[in-house]
């Protein structure tokens, strides 16, 4: 693992864990995201949304800055914070629960305020509970788990997107009318993780109790296994024609893409996908697996550049004007785990701003229960379990012949879901 290093971004340079130039001045931001193993991809992805976000707050533009009518959702900021310079300060996960907890080890000896980060569920998981042993505030990254929110939940950690409870309600809402009528049982098929386990029981749970729909059988598999032929055939034998998919990044693409063969090869036109949570990298690799025969993979995104509220317009126009992108070989068109990465240390900015304070007492009492609306629509920071509720944006994949560098899905429904603080994962939860 590199060594977590802090540079100043008034020019906005891009960071990784090997560098170590600090002035030792201004605030530090501890960002702790996957540089190698199976989410670097993830981890690019949320570092440009943070590397533009600093840029901003710093100089004092793009969407943190009122303009006309517009008013920035989490106040006004600019010129750094609390008048001093804004520093990141970046380690690397690994890809791992174990490298998430050292890499705030590693983040805390550079003095850093708070942890910002995490490109998959374990992560996430490690980061709050190091975090937390620290004693410093966590915004998470892309890690839509019941955990963090639930049995894992945290004083400090704060989990800005939607967990897998909310993404299959957000489904269960949209399936009766986007699947024939005739379509009452599904699939599973799995891999044997922690969020892969997760996903299977929310699924079997939630689309039971609110949906017609109800599991024939799930099928596991070994994680990271290179292919699922095998596996998906022995699922296509027994005759159902919906299939839930519960993997994430790389695995969800060549699932999809195996499924889409077999299909193609068996003349299965009745063949329907469902990927519970899908991120840039499992779209952009699934490519005309997407679309099987005709019928379209339905799924959940944070967030889709289809958004034209003002503070996303603001957001897409300013990518495109800064150089973040094409420094980190990010894509021309922004997503949505770097619209995340920007909202989630933007919100903790401007926290700081209104306590006037990087105490994290402080900083936890402004979180805890903020409103602000913007896309996806009207969040609510839960002080019950630190659990944003939002609507949560239900897509569908385009055929290849539609797709477009970093536009692979169309906006079917923003769904509106949300559960009580007695129930659900939030039943878990002890602050």
């Amino acid at each position: 693992m590199g060594t977590a290093g802090a540079v100043t971004l008034a020019g906005c340079g891009v960071l990784s864990s090997d560098q170590t130039e600090s002035d030792d001045s201004g605030i530090t931001l501890g960002v702790a995201i996957p540089e190698d193993g199976r989410w670097a991809n993830e981890g690019q992805l949320l570092q440009a949304g943070y590397l533009l976000a600093t840029q901003h707050l710093n100089s004092g533009v793009g969407p943190m800055v009122a303009d006309g009518e517009y008013e920035p959702p989490f106040g006004e900021l600019g010129g750094g914070l609390l008048g001093e310079t804004v520093e990141l300060a970046v380690a690397n996960t690994t890809s791992t629960a174990e490298g998430a907890q050292q890499a705030v080890g590693e983040l805390a000896e550079k003095d850093a305020t708070a942890i910002i980060g995490g490109g998959s569920p374990a992560e996430g998981v490690g980061l709050q509970t190091a975090a937390a042993e620290e004693e410093l505030v966590y915004m998470s990254g892309f890690t839509p788990t019941n955990q963090l929110g639930g049995s894992e939940c945290s004083r400090f950690g704060f989990n800005g997107v939607y967990n897998s409870r909310l993404a299959v309600d957000a489904l269960g809402t949209v399936m009766p009318e986007f699947l024939p009528e005739t379509e009452r049982t599904f699939a599973q098929v799995y891999p044997e993780s922690n969020f892969g386990e997760e996903l299977l029981s929310t699924v079997q749970n939630r689309l039971s109790e609110t949906t017609r729909f109800r599991e024939n059988r799930d099928f596991a598999t070994q994680v990271g296994a290179g292919g699922y032929t095998d596996t998906l055939e022995d699922v296509l034998s027994t005759q159902v024609s919906l299939i839930v998919l519960n993997f994430t990044g790389l695995n969800g693409a060549i699932a999809l893409r195996d499924l889409a063969e077999l299909a193609e090869e068996r003349g299965r036109e009745d063949i329907y996908a469902i990927v519970p949570v899908m991120s840039r990298e499992l779209l952009r690799n699934a490519g005309d697996a997407l679309s099987i025969n005709g019928n379209r993979v339905l799924g959940t995104v944070p967030w889709t550049p289809e958004f034209e509220d003002p503070f996303s317009s603001r957001f897409i126009d300013s990518w495109a004007d800064a150089d973040v992108a094409s420094e980190l070989d990010a894509p021309e068109v922004p997503s949505a785990l770097s619209y995340l990465a920007y909202v989630q240390l933007y919100q903790y900015a401007g926290a700081v701003e209104r306590a006037g304070s990087t105490n994290p007492d402080d900083v936890i009492a402004e979180l805890e229960g903020q409103e602000f609306s913007i896309s996806p629509g009207t969040t609510t920071m839960r002080a019950c379990d630190h659990q944003a509720i939002q609507p949560v944006p239900v897509v569908e994949g385009l055929p290849d012949i539609r797709q477009s560098p970093g536009e692979y899905t169309s906006l079917v429904e923003t769904a509106s879901v949300a559960y009580d603080c007695d129930s659900g994962p939030a039943s878990n939860c002890e602050l």
